[in-house]
């Protein structure tokens, strides 16, 4: 899995599960639109570990230098 997929699936898994739980978080942590609060550093923290988890499951491989 390439580094862009990999990032990409770990953002939308990150929020899905951030807005499945946003009604049980208290308002404190909801993101309000248009507005830096402590509701994105929570969303990011969800991609961060959905990111995590993704290398865990499919590490990245190192590419191997051709002596071109």
């Amino acid at each position: 899995m390439s580094k862009f997929a990999k990032s990409l699936l770990a953002v939308i898994l990150g929020d899905v599960l951030y807005f499945s739980v946003l009604p049980y978080l208290p308002p404190v942590v909801r993101h309000q639109r248009f507005q830096i609060d402590l509701g994105l550093l929570v969303d990011a923290s969800f991609c961060l570990i959905a990111y995590a988890i993704l290398d865990l499951l499919w590490p990245s491989r190192p590419r191997i230098k051709t002596g071109r």
